[in-house]
């Protein structure tokens, strides 16, 4: 039995380390993009002050990376002020809700909630739109196997980030 356990053991140690060979395989392509980020102070934006590729991120925290995406800005209480926040992130939630770029309720509960990838360019497209004044780029369709799966909205969305090259255009 003990021979047992030690062999389970040597195999779970061993599946632990290949699967994070793997992990850092399959991001070690973003690396030059998250040099490109802090370089410019966008890991300031997450709440962990991190950039690592496979983290998730949540709800409050890709609205106020968006936003600050669109003004250039990691403070927005000049013009956006809040009295007694409830939770992080609340200012940035709160503008979004009041300039359209997001109409779900977002609150302490659930701002730590994860956020998928086509809310996030759900919500560029708005500040786009909204905040910025400018129009999609809606030419063409992108090669996704996928794409007919989403909603006419997030089809728009993928086109103007395929378009304008934020996003890659293959399967």
């Amino acid at each position: 039995i003990i021979i047992f356990v030690i062999i389970i053991s040597i195999l779970a140690i061993i599946g632990i380390f290949i699967y994070n060979i793997y992990l850092n395989n399959k991001y070690k392509k973003y690396e030059i993009y998250n040099e490109k980020m802090s370089i410019y102070g966008f890991n300031l934006m997450y709440d962990n002050k991190s950039l690592i590729a496979k983290e998730k991120i949540t709800k409050s925290e890709a609205i106020k990376m968006v936003i600050s995406t669109a003004y250039n800005l990691y403070d927005i209480s000049n013009f956006a002020p809040i009295e007694n926040p409830t939770y992080d992130n609340e200012i940035w939630v709160k503008y979004a809700k009041e300039v359209g770029i997001v109409t779900e309720d977002i609150n302490k509960e659930n701002q730590n909630e994860r956020i998928t990838y086509i809310d996030v360019l759900m919500m560029l497209s708005k500040v786009k739109v909204d905040l910025l004044g400018m129009d999609l780029d809606i030419e063409g369709k992108p090669n996704f196997e996928d794409f007919d799966d989403y909603t006419n909205d997030e089809q728009t969305v993928l086109k103007d980030m395929v378009w304008n090259k934020i996003i890659e255009n293959n399967t």
